[in-house]
């Protein structure tokens, strides 16, 4: 009965160590879990962070060089139109900008030489551009700089005024005046939106017209005219 007594107890003290032994070991592959989880988490938090920087990088590039042709006409303000006291009129309706050249009759009218992917870019996006759109009044006038000349306010908000064709036409009749009606094509990007071109034409009586058409670029993140070519009067 001793014998018996004292190999059960062996057997319970075995029992016991090896229960021991393996809750050490599961404790150990836990935590060697919870370590490889926790790893994991931060390495995946980290990556996201990046991913989420990187895409608030790439929309703000984006946003800086997706601006819109009320945009680009505000930064070429002074260039377009120079400082004048009177509301600057401008026809409502854009009007389509025709791209009839190739890279070599280009650099030929301007004496430029325009890369030809630029060329086939505007080709590309002539076709594609929507030309039912409008100028956006209230767009024109968010520009906050005043028409100053000689330190002296010449023009004060609204500076643009869009008008329909039939309000055009009533102008004319009503006024018998000579009168600057500016009429401006949709702008005509390529694909990186740093080079444009589109057509400019003043009407200051109905049937006379000054047309041309004007290359634009964006020279450190500001839009600048670098020629003004096909040039007609009539």
């Amino acid at each position: 009965m001793l014998s018996l007594s004292k190999h059960s107890v062996s057997n319970k003290k075995l029992n016991n160590t090896l229960f021991l032994f393996c809750s050490f070991n599961a404790l150990k592959i836990i935590t060697g879990v919870d370590n490889v989880r926790q790893t994991l988490c931060t390495k995946f938090k980290k990556n996201m962070h990046k991913q989420i920087l990187l895409l608030i990088s790439l929309l703000t590039f984006i946003n800086l060089n997706a601006q819109t042709d009320e945009q680009v006409v505000n930064e070429l303000l002074f260039d377009l139109f120079g400082s004048q006291q009177d509301t600057i009129l401008i026809k409502r309706l854009k009007t389509k900008t025709h791209l009839e050249y190739d890279s070599v009759s280009f650099s030929n009218m301007t004496g430029l030489t325009i890369p030809s992917q630029i060329i086939s870019d505007w080709n590309n996006n002539e076709e594609s551009v929507d030309y039912s759109t409008v100028w956006n009044e209230l767009n024109l006038n968010k520009m906050d700089t005043l028409i100053i000349g000689n330190d002296t306010v010449m023009c004060k908000k609204p500076i643009f005024k869009c008008l329909t064709k039939v309000e055009i036409d009533i102008l004319f009749e009503q006024t018998r005046k000579r009168k600057d009606i500016y009429t401006i094509s949709k702008i005509l990007f390529d694909d990186s939106r740093e080079t444009a071109i589109f057509h400019f034409t003043i009407t200051p009586w109905p049937g006379d017209l000054i047309f041309e058409t004007i290359l634009i670029k964006k020279v450190f993140k500001k839009w600048k005219i670098i020629e003004r070519f096909d040039y007609m009067m009539s």
